[in-house]
């Protein structure tokens, strides 16, 4: 009995040992997250003058809305990268490793900070992570090349974009849907966009504009389908950022759970 307590002791104390190193390694894991974060958002601030000795933090404090400006950025660009840590896979050193080890990498991740810093919405916010993770993790220029278009394209669009980029990723209620099986992703007419976003079509033509303009959508060709107007389409841009948007973002992922991003990055290697 006196040996079976002893080994108890033992195990609760070791238990309270691991427990105190895994807090200690995740605050270790934080810190380089933020650390890179506010170093990379505290050039925003730099034409306040700072005087000689001051800090970027100590000036800003000295105005209340620029400290909460600089706050929520911050606040945003760390959610991302830890949402992007979480969807690589691996630890915050490791992935910091990873975007430091040469010019075109740390250019993304500088990207992805400050169009993370501009955001408000948690599913872009998530979309730039999955795209930053990918092009982390990759060791083919390619990939990093099309993680950091998607991130500049991104960065453009705010929450209604992207709900109208996943409403055109589906088919809507069309007799011809099933007739024209080649025809994938399937073009929208303006009447089934409306209808699929009813309460968006006083600022749709700014929105369908918008992904026109990025190469995310398309006119599709008259008379292939029908001789109905403006229908438009995916393009194969369009549907490389739906891979973030769907497959990644749209997982809601905690990013204390495990990876989902090399599924992500397989498709975009394959």
């Amino acid at each position: 009995m006196p040996g079976e307590l002893a080994e108890a002791r033992h195990t609760g104390a070791v238990n309270v040992i691991a427990k105190s190193a895994t807090r200690v390694v995740a605050d270790a894991a934080a810190t380089v997250v933020q650390t890179t974060v506010t170093a990379a958002l505290a050039a925003d601030f730099g034409p306040l003058a700072l005087p000689a000795g001051a800090t970027a933090g100590a000036a800003v404090k000295e105005i209340p809305i620029l400290a909460q400006m600089f706050a929520d950025r911050r606040r945003s660009a760390t959610d991302m990268m830890e949402h992007a840590v979480a969807y690589a896979g691996v630890n915050p050193e490791r992935f910091m490793d990873a975007l430091a080890a040469d010019p075109k990498h740390r250019h993304l991740l500088r990207r992805a900070i400050h169009a993370a810093g501009d955001s408000v919405s948690g599913e872009k916010i998530r979309t730039l992570a999955a795209a930053l993770a990918a092009g982390a993790i990759a060791t083919d220029d390619a990939v990093v090349d099309e993680s950091m278009l998607v991130i500049d394209a991104v960065a453009q669009l705010e929450a209604v974009h992207l709900r109208v980029l996943a409403l055109l990723a589906t088919e809507p209620d069309d007799p011809a849907v099933d007739h024209y099986q080649n025809i994938r992703p399937w073009p929208w007419t303006p009447q089934q966009i409306h209808n699929g976003v009813p309460q968006l079509s006083a600022v749709l033509p700014a929105i369908l504009a918008k992904l026109q303009a990025l190469g995310i959508t398309k006119d599709f060709p008259n008379g292939l389908i029908d001789y109905e107007e403006g229908r438009r389409q995916l393009t194969g841009f369009g549907e490389l950022c739906l891979v973030y948007l769907q497959t990644l973002a749209g997982e809601q992922h905690d990013p204390d759970e495990g990876s989902g991003i090399r599924r992500g990055a397989a498709v975009m290697t394959a």
